[in-house]
């Protein structure tokens, strides 16, 4: 990207996941920050979390095409997606809408469902301030990956209290029930 030490790359949809890990090596190596675009083309990838974890801990960005968690290419790939968005592994959202009659755009629509399945904070990360921050060549801010239990009650919405009071009337139940 123009003035910055960010580099979007792209690849074949069959690349394996040794091909785009050598990839992030080369370019981190010569001082870059990589950016995968849109992971969902790269079944090697978005099929395998420790991939996915593997190569942000090796210094690439994570992005996916907006219009996947939105359905467009199927219930699958909205479901895996939704997954990536909700684990917290993803760190840019892209349109790959290349006209406004062809492959449109639906960020308004990517948006409100970032927004609805984890938090309006989470949608403005991803699609704000990311790409405010990327573009300025500052530091991106990557959020640590979620346990698929957090993922799940971060997605209700349920506030950090709600949350452990009713862990501690479970256990309680288990305790008392259980013995």
């Amino acid at each position: 990207i123009e003035g910055t030490d960010y580099v979007l790359i792209e690849f074949e949809s069959d690349a394996s996941y040794e091909f785009i890990s050598d990839a992030v090596y080369e370019f981190t190596i010569r001082g870059f920050r990589p950016i995968i675009a849109h992971i969902d083309k790269y079944r090697s990838i978005w099929c395998s979390e420790e991939n996915i974890e593997q190569l942000r801990s090796d210094g690439a960005y994570i992005q996916i095409t907006g219009s996947t968690l939105v359905g467009k290419y199927g219930k699958t790939m909205k479901k895996s997606m939704r997954k990536l968005v909700k684990r917290g592994y993803i760190d840019f959202i892209g349109s790959d809408g290349h006209s406004p009659e062809r492959r449109k755009p639906l960020l308004k629509r990517s948006y409100k469902v970032v927004n609805r399945i984890c938090s309006k904070s989470e949608a403005e990360r991803i699609f704000a301030e990311n790409p405010k921050a990327m573009l300025s060549g500052e530091a991106v801010k990557k959020r640590e990956p979620r346990s698929l239990v957090w993922g799940v009650l971060y997605s209700l919405k349920l506030s950090p209290i709600v949350i452990i009071t009713a862990l501690i009337i479970g256990v309680m139940i288990y305790y008392f029930l259980g013995s």
